[in-house]
């Protein structure tokens, strides 16, 4: 019979057998791979990428300082295959403020998982979400949905550890993280950014966290005209110039967000009743 385990107190009190963890690399994972460790869980790391230039050594390296083992899934075929277009099909906006970006990546995330883990010995799928994600329900649904079987492991759904407090425990490991005060989570298709200064809605972001798009001002005075054609619903060339989706998603990318495309802000509900300002960067997508 599956369980839902939304506590760190639960989770030590009936571990699962081994745990498959979702991970980035990331300060909340991290402090979590720690906890594991120190309660004698045993876990396997799983990082997922659909962008294969956020490359990092960092998973490996954390999971490995905790007796994790960690592997690592390129997703990005099956996520240009499969779940860009369906974004496109249905001219996806969250909420009809600004393109879908977490909510195609999630359910990928959590397929490669639940994939991965019977053949690891897992008996249950974790990840770090908060009750304040909507990512806590995208990835626990999909666990949940994809094999009735696995326990789904969520403990800061309902135990509350500051961020201070984890990079406090960490740091007497020797670890140490960006102090970027934005949560920011990106894919090919949408870079999403929240929390920090975005806690106040009145707040204004400074230009420095902006990657993707430039500001009106600083926008060049000659426009681009780009000629897109589709077939199927789908486009399949640039100016005359086929290319496969990734490749041409990567230079509207570029070039839209060069020229001011792209940027949205917006107050996103989430399940449990929290709203969260949001900013986002989708210069393909617009």
């Amino acid at each position: 019979m599956r369980r839902f385990i939304t506590t760190l107190d639960d989770l030590a009190a009936a571990p699962p057998h081994r745990l498959l963890l979702l991970y980035s690399g990331g300060v909340d994972g991290t402090y979590l791979l720690q906890w594991l460790h120190r309660h004698s869980i045993p876990a396997v790391t799983l990082t997922v990428r659909v962008d294969a230039e956020r490359e990092s050594l960092a998973p490996a390296e954390h999971a490995a300082r905790f007796g994790a083992e960690h592997l690592e899934h390129d997703a990005s075929a099956e996520y240009f295959a499969e779940f860009v277009p369906a974004a496109i099909h249905a001219d996806a906006y969250y909420q009809g403020q600004f393109p879908v970006g977490s909510t195609l990546t999630r359910p990928l995330m959590a397929r490669a998982a639940v994939r991965l883990a019977r053949g690891l010995g897992c008996d249950a799928v974790g990840h770090t979400a908060t009750y304040m994600q909507n990512s806590a329900l995208r990835l626990s649904g999909s666990i949940a949905a994809l094999d009735a079987n696995l326990d789904v492991v969520a403990p800061f759904m309902g135990s509350d550890v500051r961020r201070e407090e984890k990079l406090n425990a960490l740091s007497q490991e020797g670890l140490s993280f960006t102090a970027g005060i934005h949560s920011i989570d990106a894919n090919p298709w949408a870079r999403v950014i929240e929390c920090g200064s975005l806690e106040c809605p009145e707040n204004l972001l400074d230009e420095s966290v902006f990657i993707r798009t430039r500001d009106v001002g600083d926008c060049p005075d000659d426009p681009v005209s780009l000629e897109l054609s589709f077939e199927a619903g789908l486009p399949t060339a640039l100016d005359s110039a086929r290319m496969d989706l990734g490749e041409l998603v990567g230079i509207l990318n570029s070039v839209g967000g060069t020229h001011g495309v792209g940027r949205f802000s917006g107050l996103e509900d989430t399940p449990f009743g929290v709203k969260n300002h949001e900013i986002r960067e989708s210069p393909a997508a617009t």
